[in-house]
């Protein structure tokens, strides 16, 4: 009810704003005040966005003093990708899992923010897209951000779906205990497809201090399953180091606390560490990770808690810098570790039990029992599912090179993701051009490898290719 609201708020005062005069401008981000005060140790809205300015083509409605201004930018992409299957005992001759090979996609996402009388302001990120492929085509939309915000002296109040972002890492998040599940594949989110959490949010800042109270009310219907969470943060700049030390206690996800600290050396040089804590683990494991079943099939059971009881400590970490090369080379480079992955003789159950499931499937004689599938192929397919999950290991290693051209007209960007463990990793090289102020071409690809016992020497696809082209407006 909350949301339909501010969605009827936010169209009347687009529809308000499109009906007054006004002109229109080309704004930068950095340099339009936002309608709630800026606390000193600034609290960024998208969690992909690099520090610095990010100018965009904005329409802008002028309006008398004291009365609501618009502000509306986004852009529309357009993608189509091509996939090459590998052939793994997972997939033995690319037959068991054929998914369409070819898609293409349109996606529209659109900002909003408007200034309302009595300083109050509304932001909203919303978004929807069309994909098709050889099988369907389906239609959706998304409502990334819609919240209110209101300044009261040193507080801030947000009210609304909004994205957080508690992390200090580009590719991973251990400290994030409240922002949106990042691909480490694709760090940017250049779809824009991470979505906020429904929340009610206070900040109050004083001096280099600032202390953040958050309390989530998702709807049942959305996919975190009604999981409420009360979390603080506490963030301080002293001596050049921005630290932060966060808590959250949720009502059916695991309770977590979380210390991060960052600092900028001179001009080039930013690092970056942090590192969160939870008893026991709620992520689903395949039941074959355990000792004493590596010769069972499973079937609806196949994933379980298998640790959400366990009162050990489960620690996430993280240690990266970011740094830029006199001419223009940024370099980002991370070190991972969770024990929420699974270790060598988990890895090794895991991987026994597949080959299990592999020779009877190879033996055949098994009937149907989920559609054209038998037992064994089931099992197969759900191994195959899990390894599209990026930490299910515990160590892994992140790499990204990016550099700009011809005063910011051309820019290729590479990173790779490696499994510490077994020396498996991804590739996933990218090119832009940029035409004008408004449209930008891009080339991207992804290639997977690795030996016949790692991670990702066994997904489902051993490359994908996709060109795609953005329109800003």
């Amino acid at each position: 009810m909350l949301l339909r609201t501010l969605l009827i708020l936010t169209l009347a005062t687009s529809a308000q704003a499109a009906t007054q005069r006004g002109s229109f401008e080309l704004v930068s981000d950095a340099q339009t005040p936002p309608a709630e005060a800026t606390p000193p140790v600034s609290e960024s809205a998208d969690p992909t966005t690099p520090p610095g300015p990010q100018t965009f083509w904005s329409r802008v409605t002028k309006t008398p003093e004291g009365e609501a201004r618009f502000q509306n930018h986004g852009y529309l992409a357009g993608e189509a990708t091509r996939y090459a299957l590998s052939d793994t005992f997972l997939n033995p001759g690319r037959t068991l899992f054929r998914p369409p090979l070819d898609t293409q996609l349109v996606r529209v996402v659109d900002d909003v923010a408007a200034t309302l009388p009595a300083g109050v302001g509304i932001t909203g990120k919303l978004a929807a897209e069309w994909n098709h492929d050889n099988e369907a085509s389906v239609v959706h939309g998304q409502v990334r951000e819609l919240y209110l915000t209101r300044s009261f002296g040193e507080l801030n109040v947000f009210v609304g779906r909004r994205i957080l972002k508690w992390t200090n890492g580009y590719a991973f998040s251990p400290a994030g205990l409240l922002d949106p599940n990042r691909d480490p594949s694709d760090p940017s989110d250049r779809l824009g497809r991470l979505g906020g959490r429904d929340l009610a949010q206070v900040d109050w800042f004083r001096g280099q201090q600032t202390v953040t109270a958050v309390l989530t009310f998702p709807f049942h219907t959305r996919a975190d399953g009604g999981d409420r969470v009360v979390a603080v943060r506490y963030n301080i700049l002293l001596h050049g180091a921005d630290i932060a030390a966060s808590a959250a206690l949720a009502s059916k996800s695991k309770s977590r606390g979380a210390l991060s600290v960052s600092y900028v050396a001179g001009q080039s040089l930013e690092l970056h560490g942090e590192v969160s804590g939870a008893r026991g683990s709620n992520a689903a494991y395949p039941r074959a990770i355990l000792d004493g079943q590596q010769e069972t099939l499973f079937g609806n059971d196949y994933f379980s808690p298998i640790y959400e009881d366990e009162n050990r400590l489960h620690f996430r970490a993280l240690a990266g810098a970011n740094f830029t090369f006199p001419n223009g080379l940024n370099l980002i480079a991370e070190y991972y570790h969770t024990d929420d992955g699974l270790d060598g003789r988990q890895w090794d159950n895991f991987m026994a039990q597949s080959a299990f499931a592999a020779e009877l499937n190879e033996g055949g004689g098994f009937p149907p029992v989920s559609g054209v599938y038998t037992l064994p192929q089931v099992n197969l397919l759900q191994g195959l599912s899990y390894l599209r999950s990026q930490e299910i290991r515990r160590n892994y290693g992140f790499l990204r090179l990016a550099r700009t051209f011809a005063d910011g007209k051309f820019s290729a960007d590479a990173l790779a993701l490696i499994n510490l463990a077994d020396g498996s990793f991804l590739v996933a090289p990218e090119v832009e051009l940029n035409i004008g102020q408004r449209i930008t071409l891009y080339v991207r690809a992804t290639a997977f490898r690795g030996g016949g016992r790692s991670q990702y020497g066994n997904v489902a696809f051993a490359s994908t290719g996709t060109a795609g082209l953005r329109a800003h407006f």
